[in-house]
C-alpha cells in the first residue's frame, strides 16, 4: 500500500516519521583540538578543557564520537578513558565516559597513537551547551593527548533530542570505575582460555555491555600473538584479531587497541558481577580488560 504525501513535503514528512535528520555533521573544537593532560596518579581524571563553548551551537545537536591522539612517551598506555561532560567550567555534569585506545610497547621509544571512537548510543544535547571532556589512564605520571569531538546538529527535528529513536541523554561508564586498575586477565594454554578474573563486583542498576577494552601487556611478540579474545559472561568478542604493527627504523614496534564496540547491547540486570578471561593464540599473555556500560533502557 502506498502512502501519499503532500506536493512539496515528502522528505519533510518522512523525516518526521522516521525520526532522522540531514542536519549538518560537525567537529569541534572548530579551530583545531583540545589538550587534555592526565593525571599523575594513575587511574585519575585530569582537569577539564572545553570542546564546545556555551551559546557556539545555537540548535539541537547529538555527541556522535570524538578523534584523540594519545601523545605518550616511552610507556605501555593502558586504561585510557575519556569523560565528556556538560555546563559551565567547575560545574561540569557527566555525559558518560567511554574507553579509549591502548598501546603496548616492543622497544622504549615515545609514540603517538591516534583513534576514532563512535559511541554506542548517540547523546543528545540542548542546543547552546558548553561541552568539555578529561581524560585519564593507568599511568602514574602525566600524559598529554590532543582531541576533537564530532557532532550532528538536529535542528530539523519535530520532537526532543532524546525522543530521537536510538538516541540517549543517560551517562555511559567504563568499568572498572575510576581510581581502579583494569584487571589483568592471563590466557591458558595455546588457543585456550584462562582463569575469569573479576572485572565489577556488582552492576549498579540494569546495563547494557555496549564494548569491551583489551590492553595487551608490552611482553606480547609482535609477530606471533596474531588475536585474543575476551569473554564476559557469555559474550566473547575479538578484542584483538591482528594488532597493529608499527615499523620503526630499528624495526620495533608496538600494538594498538581500540575499544570493539557491540552492534547490539547485551542485557546486564542490576546487581550482577562480571568477570572476563582471555585466550590468545601464544600461550599465557596478558592483557588488561574493562567494560563499556551503557544504562538500561537508554533513556
Amino acid at each position: 500500500m502506498a502512502i501519499a504525501l503532500a506536493a512539496g513535503t515528502g522528505k519533510s514528512a518522512l523525516r518526521q516519521m522516521n525520526h532522522v535528520t540531514n542536519g549538518l555533521i560537525e567537529q569541534y573544537p572548530d579551530d583545531g583540538v583540545a589538550s587534555p593532560t592526565s593525571s599523575a596518579t594513575a587511574n585519575t581524571y585530569g582537569s577539564y578543557v572545553e570542546l564546545i563553548a556555551a551559546n557556539e551551537v545555537t540548535v539541537p545537536f547529538a555527541l556522535i564520537g570524538f578523534k584523540i591522539v594519545h601523545e605518550s612517551g616511552a610507556v605501555d598506555l593502558v586504561g585510557a578513558v575519556v569523560n565528556f561532560a556538560s555546563g559551565a567550567a567547575a560545574s561540569e555534569v557527566n555525559l558518560g565516559e567511554f574507553a579509549s585506545a591502548s598501546t603496548a610497547l616492543h622497544t622504549n621509544v615515545a609514540y603517538h597513537t591516534d583513534s576514532w571512537i563512535q559511541f554506542p548510543n548517540p547523546i543528545a544535547i540542548q542546543a547552546n551547551t558548553r561541552i568539555s571532556a578529561r581524560v585519564m589512564d593507568g599511568v602514574a605520571a602525566a600524559q598529554n593527548a590532543r582531541i576533537c569531538v564530532v557532532i550532528q546538529r538536529l535542528d530539523n527535528l519535530v520532537v526532543e533530542p532524546r525522543d530521537v529513536m536510538g538516541y540517549t541523554d543517560r551517562a555511559a561508564i567504563v568499568a572498572p570505575s575510576p581510581g581502579t586498575a583494569w584487571p589483568t586477565c592471563t590466557a591458558g594454554s595455546s588457543n585456550a582460555y584462562g582463569s575469569w578474573v573479576q572485572i565489577l563486583a556488582a552492576t549498579s542498576g540494569d546495563q547494557l555491555i555496549t564494548g569491551v577494552a583489551c590492553s595487551p601487556d608490552s611482553t606480547w611478540d609482535a609477530v606471533a600473538a596474531m588475536y585474543m579474545k575476551v569473554q564476559i559472561g557469555l559474550v566473547e568478542v575479538a578484542a584483538v584479531t591482528a594488532p597493529f604493527l608499527h615499523e620503526l627504523v630499528d624495526n620495533s614496534g608496538h600494538i594498538r587497541t581500540n575499544p570493539v564496540t557491540l552492534p547490539i547491547g547485551v542485557y546486564v540486570p542490576s546487581g550482577v558481577e562480571l568477570k572476563a578471561r582471555i585466550k590468545a593464540n601464544t600461550a599465557s599473555d596478558t592483557a588488561r580488560i574493562a567494560v563499556q556500560l551503557s544504562p538500561h533502557p537508554i533513556r
